[in-house]
């Protein structure tokens, strides 16, 4: 059995990306899937709520992508290096300040 929803849902991707919101029209992308208007309206209630949900599954998609992209390690380096940088910074200011041991300054 075909799934229409489906068929719905990856003929407005594919309209809405190659002519934009506003200018894909219902009518094309029940045309597309090979389906009635009537139908579309079966399980959307708008072409904004068809573009909504396929927005959304988009967007989750996107950071999934960028979360398994991502190598920890270059986080931990990072977090490390920011480290190191604020503890040269206190060491830096101490030291203007005399407040080193033995009173020593830079």
């Amino acid at each position: 059995m075909r799934d229409k929803k489906a068929d719905i849902f990856n003929s407005g991707r594919e309209l809405f990306c190659s002519k934009g919101f506003k200018d894909a029209s219902v009518s094309d992308i029940t045309n597309m899937a090979g389906i009635g208007v009537g139908t579309f309206y079966n399980y959307y209630s708008s072409k904004e709520k068809l573009f909504l949900e396929i927005f959304l599954k988009e967007n989750v998609e996107l950071k999934k992508s960028i979360v398994e992209s991502v190598d920890l390690d270059d986080f931990k380096r990072l977090d490390e290096e920011v480290q190191d940088e604020k503890s040269y910074s206190i060491y830096r200011e101490s030291a203007k300040a005399g407040n080193l041991p033995g009173g020593s300054r830079i």
